[in-house]
């Protein structure tokens, strides 16, 4: 073979690597660079109480949409855990679910109202003596009996029915403000509270569906789908809050999450579970990220509340919090 055709052989086939392998190197490349670009992001840390969980995930994605250089990461804990995550650095903003009054490191927080929250008992759709359930309620009196004294053990003890099953109580397991809500309602501490613990909001639900003759508790938003209804196998039990020994009308709230939230918004209203939801952030915090995405939440954020479910709180809140918050 001729010098000449080994070199043009030589040639051809560097030119047919090129074509293989070059694509590839620049496929590559881009992954690295894309990497290299999602590596610059600005992350911001929010984790506490599973009743803000919904709404940060909802605000974080929307903030995202506009700031693409800021990755938000939110996680479902606790009350209890988002308090302490700000106050020992593991988080940039906390979620707060408790009686304010219960906030730990109070002097070295600020923490700013976003949002009402309530408290809903609920048991199984299926249980026996839904018709009862639904058209006498309970008292406040008979569901301390129930999660507090123990002298209510048997349906049959709260209906004239010949179910005589047990009434199995489920409770939270996590230190949340679900429990100390519901707790305080009840003239107790959620450590008192009688039942099977269970963690979080999705572990109640999961619980209350598995079992027909179950009660528990949890915060409203998780007993209503995407839909506005009910949570399939999940009902509400209603509150008899008169004591009347009837649901009337204006207690006969829980249909659907328009109908419930309208009543918690109302001036008038009478649901008595119920608390602010609230974000906490270090008084000295230097981050300024945490401290704008905060600022958006309380001004631009406002309109997605409502659209996530939530009940609004009243400008005149959203004014003072603005006004908490650091330069």
């Amino acid at each position: 073979m001729s010098s000449f055709n080994k070199k043009t052989l030589i040639l051809i086939f560097t030119l047919f690597l090129q074509i293989i392998f070059l694509p590839a190197c620049k496929e590559h490349s881009s992954e690295a660079n894309t990497k290299i670009k999602e590596k610059k992001k600005i992350t911001l840390r929010v984790t506490g109480a599973f009743a803000l969980y919904p709404l940060m995930e909802i605000l974080a994605g929307h903030y995202e949409e506009i700031n693409t250089k800021i990755k938000i990461f939110v996680t479902p804990g606790s009350a209890t855990k988002g308090n302490a995550a700000v106050v020992f650095n593991r988080a940039d903003i906390g979620m707060f679910s408790k009686n304010i009054d219960l906030l730990q490191y109070k002097d070295s927080l600020i923490w700013l109202e976003v949002a009402k929250n309530a408290v809903l008992p609920i048991i199984n759709s299926r249980n026996p003596v839904i018709d009862s359930i639904k058209s006498k309620g309970i008292t406040e009196k008979n569901l301390i009996n129930v999660f507090v004294s123990g002298k209510i053990n048997k349906w049959s003890e709260l209906y004239k029915t010949n179910h005589n099953k047990n009434i199995n109580c489920y409770t939270r397991s996590d230190l949340c403000g679900a429990g100390d809500i519901f707790a305080e309602f009840l003239e107790t501490s959620q450590q008192n509270l009688k039942g099977i613990g269970v963690y979080g909001d999705p572990g109640m639900i999961s619980a209350i569906k598995n079992d027909i003759y179950s009660i528990g508790y949890c915060n409203f938003r998780y007993a209503y789908n995407n839909t506005n209804k009910l949570n399939e196998g999940i009902e509400v039990f209603p509150l008899d809050i008169n004591n009347n020994g009837v649901i009337d009308t204006d207690e006969n709230i829980y249909s659907d999450l328009s109908n419930f939230r309208n009543s918690i918004k109302s001036i008038n209203s009478s649901f008595p579970i119920k608390s602010g939801l609230y974000l906490l952030i270090k008084k000295n915090s230097n981050n300024k990220f945490a401290r704008k995405f905060l600022n958006w939440i309380l001004t631009e954020g406002q309109k997605y509340v409502e659209e996530a479910g939530y009940v609004p709180v009243k400008q005149s809140i959203i004014k003072d919090n603005i006004l908490k918050l650091p330069e």
